[in-house]
């Protein structure tokens, strides 16, 4: 049993180490980040390179300003690479598609190179002090692989006040009591080529199912008291088989799912809320459902499973069982039941 490698975030200031790190295709230069009289002036230009920017490439930034539990979000730019570029118009064009980002500088390889110039003055709070603007730097490859990095560029420095004659009032606070996230599970069963992770939805009940994950994300995000935290996509994969290919194929069928939700979902998510993992020889949810649903030669096979380990020859001893008998009934009967696509939706919600 193997989990995929959750994506790491890293927090990097603005240095030439950072900078070394950054996508070529862009440069931002921060010209305020002040307070002024009750506002915050912020202005900052991002220089696009889109020559920069690979064929099959998406590049999106998205910036905001930080700290501890507060944030404000500022417009978001996407950067697609020529062939991506056809790939998005094409899929809002055919599947009458909103985009994901709809308030987003969209900027494609074809266009000359590019100065977005961004300024307000936002009222200022209290936790703005200290605060730190940031850009997270989100790329899809040319084999829809997502990397994520965040850069800090500015962080707002307010002088402290002068007070005269400060007066302390002792006051007792009583801290009022956190909502805890829910959490809606689901699980489909979704059917891919022998051997393959391509997501195909004219395949079996793939539609119905893909229908059944949107619709339950679509229904969390049409309530205005919910806000979503993360979507956890878990691949299972059976037995059968050796053990490395059935945990590559869990783990990029599960990945490929959670690609298909951000590109074709029509959903506001952002990409950092969506996670994939993967289970690549479901030997627990075997012996649920043996527990469940008991056959011939139970005891044997519960004593195998607690004894043998998965490199030790446990689907082997399994298979020599009744000359085999044991192991076909669980291949058409028990094994279809354990490859399967578990979501999990957390949201914070009244």
């Amino acid at each position: 049993m193997k989990r995929a490698t959750t994506i790491f975030v890293f927090m990097l200031s603005v240095c030439a180490v950072a900078y070394a790190q950054q996508h070529p295709c862009f440069e931002v230069t921060i010209d305020q980040l002040q307070k002024h009289d009750d506002c915050v002036d912020i202005a900052y230009k991002v220089t696009i390179h889109t020559s920069e920017v690979s064929d099959c490439e998406s590049v999106l930034l998205d910036f905001y300003l930080e700290k501890n539990e507060h944030k404000i979000d500022f417009k978001p730019i996407l950067v697609n690479g020529q062939s991506r570029n056809r790939t998005y118009k094409r899929g809002v064009a055919l599947h009458n598609l909103q985009r994901n980002y709809a308030n987003a500088d969209v900027i494609s390889a074809t266009d000359p190179d590019t100065e977005i110039v961004y300024t307000d003055c936002i009222p200022h709070e209290e936790w703005m002090n200290g605060s730190v603007l940031y850009v997270k730097q989100a790329v899809w490859g040319c084999g829809s692989q997502l990397t994520e990095k965040i850069f800090a560029l500015k962080t707002l420095t307010v002088p402290p006040m002068k007070l005269v004659d400060p007066v302390v009032t002792v006051v007792e606070i009583v801290p009022e009591p956190q909502p805890q996230p829910r959490v809606k599970n689901g699980v489909a069963y979704l059917e891919f080529p022998v051997g393959r992770s391509v997501l195909d939805l004219s395949i079996g009940k793939n539609l119905q199912e893909w229908n059944k994950i949107i619709g339950e994300i679509r229904q969390i995000e049409k309530d205005e008291d919910a806000r979503i935290i993360s979507v956890e996509i878990i691949g299972y994969a059976s037995p059968e088989g050796t053990y490395a290919l059935n945990e590559r194929l869990s783990r990029e069928r599960a990945k490929a799912l959670s690609n298909q939700i951000l590109l074709f979902g029509n959903l506001s998510l952002s990409p950092d809320l969506v996670r994939s993992s993967s289970v690549a020889e479901d030997w627990d949810g075997l012996v649920k459902l043996l527990e469940e649903r008991p056959l011939p030669y139970q005891h044997e096979i519960m004593r195998i499973i607690e004894n043998i380990g998965i490199f030790d020859g446990r689907e082997k001893a399994i298979m020599e069982l009744a000359h085999g008998n044991v192991y076909r009934t669980l291949l058409k009967e028990y094994f279809p039941k354990l490859r399967r696509t578990e979501y999990r939706i957390t949201y914070m919600g009244k």
